[in-house]
């Protein structure tokens, strides 16, 4: 029986519905029970709950859905048809079926939930069925007509906003039952209807928009944000300041800026139309606080709060206060999404993860200036490296003999001319090659030709015997270049150190910078969690309160209750009590006359 199961094609789909219906049929049309599924685009019908296979089936696409009216005949029958659409068949280029099948549901409860089921199949791709449907499935028919709102929402605006903004009680008187449940059927039956003040009242029009709103199976804003907006709500309620309530409207953005894009327009559509009606409460009596109490819990809800009245009544004022905040502030709060990326572009970052990147960026008070790169080639004037090359060129320059860096800086010969900014005396690089007269190639690697040493030669004494150590002497002139020599690369290495030691204290004075931005951050970002934390135990205990009130209500009403409902049976026992006296009474000495 299993595999038998499993190769029939009805178990095979997902059943979205099942259940036990009447149906209509035979030659005398008598009603039989059958339990009916719903699978995929077919309503298969069965003779019992657990047969493999079916007794028919009614392929829904090209049919139209309809509740029959009851009457005296049928007071107890909950009728519901499928019949043949010839216009929709037209416009699906389908073949229109030729049956007619007559359902009976047990309750009315029942054939709107079956009717609400088949129409979903029948009339979801073409833009129907949108009562009770999700947000995303709907716009997925819209965007493909090019909508931005859902085609309900756009009409029921333009109307209210044509007609109905100076009408008293927009949106708390309600409207004409039976036409709300005609319009409601053709939306769902995927009608383009547009509203005719000549057909449709304000009223009617609006509670079809609320209606649409409080059967969405989901809040138009998500329960995810429930306990956020919560929060903002309660500090704009609580805040007594300009600037603290200005601080939960920049809250309430920050939070809404999150929403799915489809969602975010329709709240912003709604919220604007809403600010226009509330200014008109003077003509139609209908304050921001009024709207906000009547669209509160149609636009957010938490999942919880439908299984548990005592929560939704404890929040019932935080939901308002929100909802007064949308409205009345909708122009700080929904902002152009393209305007706000770029006011996040426009704010300064905090410098928290890359505090040790001294790249150039645009300086002000709080940065810390990028550590300049400091070289020893073709500097500037002004600049470290230029001041550093100056002091060593002046050194040099007084000594008048700068015959004593040819050994070591070939590039420095003839540096009595002006041209020192072409090459700097401490680079150490490569030079460029150049060619002489006699196209010799002078480098580094090729050392200065020397004279050659000249024969041996008497050394001339002097008068007292020795040998001559006069100025002009080889030997004299050969010690004192020595001597430069090395005083010239003990003032470089003197140098050098300087710069190291300058280096080394500008490093130590960036990372106690780099350390107090990071005390001062840390000590800001635990001063945010510290109030984060005050701001949820203050909620917790708020709440808390509320329900232990409403607790301690609900207790004392029910002793009341207790209390008359033991007073109401002490008093009929008491009166059962001399009801039975006085029928023994007339039973001993008979009916009392009263004397004529």
């Amino acid at each position: 029986m299993n595999k038998e199961k499993m190769n029939n094609p009805i178990h095979r789909q997902r059943i979205t519905k099942s259940g036990w219906l009447r149906k209509q049929g035979g030659m005398v049309r008598t009603w039989h029970r059958r339990w009916f599924c719903l699978n995929g685009d077919c309503l298969f019908y069965f003779t019992k709950e657990d047969d493999l296979r079916p007794q028919g089936s009614i392929f829904l696409p090209g049919n139209r859905i309809a509740e029959i009216q009851w009457t005296p005949d049928d007071s107890d029958k909950y009728l519901f048809e499928i019949c043949p659409d010839a216009e929709l068949c037209k416009t699906q280029v389908r073949t229109a079926p030729s049956e007619v099948f007559q359902l009976c549901a047990g309750n009315n409860e029942e054939r709107q939930q079956w009717m609400k089921a088949i129409r979903k199949v029948i009339y979801s791709d073409i833009g129907g069925a949108i009562f009770g449907q999700s947000i995303d499935e709907t716009m997925m028919y819209e965007q493909r007509m090019k909508r931005s709102i859902p085609y309900l929402i756009e009409q029921s605006v333009e109307f209210l906003t044509q007609y109905g903004l100076e009408v008293e009680g927009i949106f708390r008187l309600p409207g004409r039952t039976t036409l709300i449940k005609e319009l409601k059927d053709r939306f769902d039956s995927a009608e383009r209807i547009v509203f005719d003040i000549s057909d449709h009242d304000v009223h009617s029009v609006a509670s079809l928009l609320k209606m649409y709103f409080r059967e969405l199976p989901e809040s138009i804003i998500p329960s995810s944000y429930y306990q956020r907006l919560m929060n903002v709500a309660m500090n704009f309620q609580d805040a007594k300041e300009t600037e603290k309530k200005a601080a939960a409207v920049a809250n309430a953005a920050d939070a809404l800026s999150g929403l799915p894009d489809d969602n975010y327009v329709i709240v912003k559509y709604l919220c604007e139309f809403l600010c226009k009606v509330g200014e008109k409460s003077h003509i139609n009596k209908m304050t921001t606080l009024n709207l906000a109490t009547v669209f509160g819990p149609n636009i957010i809800r938490n999942v919880i709060e439908a299984d548990s009245p005592e929560l939704m009544m404890a929040t019932a004022d935080l939901t308002q206060q929100l909802c007064f905040l949308l409205i009345s502030n909708c122009s700080e709060i929904f902002v152009e999404k393209k305007e706000e990326e770029k006011s996040e572009e426009t704010k300064p970052e905090v410098p928290v993860e890359n505090l040790l990147d001294f790249s150039e960026k645009p300086e002000s008070e709080d940065e810390i200036k990028p550590l300049p790169r400091l070289s020893l080639r073709n500097n500037h004037a002004g600049s470290r490296g230029s001041s550093l090359l100056t002091s060593v060129t002046e050194e040099l320059e007084k000594r008048k003999d700068n015959n004593i860096l040819q050994p070591l800086f070939p590039s420095c010969r003839n540096s009595n001319k002006q041209n020192t900014s072409g090459m700097d005396l401490l680079d150490f690089t490569e030079p460029v090659k150049k060619e002489s007269d006699n196209n010799n190639i002078i480098s580094p690697s090729d050392p200065p030709k020397q004279k050659p040493i000249p024969p041996a030669r008497r050394k001339k004494k002097s008068p007292n015997g020795g040998d001559d150590l006069s100025p002009t002497s080889p030997l004299s002139r050969t010690n004192s270049t020595d001597k430069t020599e090395s005083e010239a690369m003990q003032d470089l290495k003197t140098l050098n150190e300087q710069f190291k030691t300058e280096l080394e204290s500008t490093r130590k004075e960036y990372e106690a910078k780099i350390q107090d931005l990071k005390t001062n951050y840390n000590g800001k970002i635990n001063v945010l969690r510290t109030n984060s934390a005050n701001s949820e135990k203050i909620y917790k205990d708020r709440i808390q309160a509320i329900n232990q009130q409403h607790s301690n209500q609900m207790e004392e009403l029910r002793k009341e209750l207790e209390k008359e409902r033991l007073d109401r049976n002490g008093a009929v026992a008491k009166v059962m009590k001399l009801q039975t006296e006085l029928n023994r009474y007339h039973l001993q000495y008979g009916q009392l006359h009263s004397p004529t």
